[in-house]
């Protein structure tokens, strides 16, 4: 970069002559802030709102009651980013502690749970010394319930 760059969004490509033989165009683009004292005398930081989105999914499209369910956690921050190391924990209705389940570095986690179709559930979550709340509802009385586990060589459908 030169003095000829001024404040601004740029994006910088990279390529090879090789690369443009393929269709496929495997090309390095990444966009990036070029900052000039003499034009930006202040930056102004970028808040960003401490919130999560979780989301609690049944791995056979349904919660299905009085059968052991397999559920996937999803927990994205407010840019959409996987939240990693998030530890939650479920309850039910009388707030009696029912299991728990964190996620990995991409905050994608999962956990088991049996659900009564009289009951009501609630996932809590700390992220970020913040208390969230996420309830799980509709649960159904009839349907297909799917788990899929690795056994190294072989795979377990139940």
């Amino acid at each position: 970069m030169d003095s000829l760059f001024t404040s601004g969004e740029y994006v910088a490509k990279a390529y090879t002559n090789w690369i443009k033989n393929f269709n496929e165009q495997n090309l390095f683009v990444e966009s990036i802030k070029v900052i000039d004292p003499k034009v930006e005398q202040f930056i102004k930081p970028k808040v960003v709102e401490n919130t999560i989105d979780a989301q609690f999914l049944a791995e056979g499209g349904h919660l299905l009651a009085n059968v052991q369910n397999t559920l996937g956690v999803v927990v994205k921050n407010t840019e959409g980013l996987g939240a990693p190391f998030v530890f939650g924990e479920v309850y039910d209705n009388k707030n009696n502690y029912v299991t728990s389940s964190e996620t990995n570095k991409l905050g994608l986690g999962r956990f088991l749970l049996i659900p009564s179709n009289k009951e009501q559930y609630t996932v809590k979550i700390e992220y970020v010394g913040k208390s969230f709340t996420f309830p799980m509802s509709d649960i159904k009385t009839k349907g297909v319930s799917i788990s899929i586990n690795d056994l190294n060589d072989q795979v377990a459908v139940t």
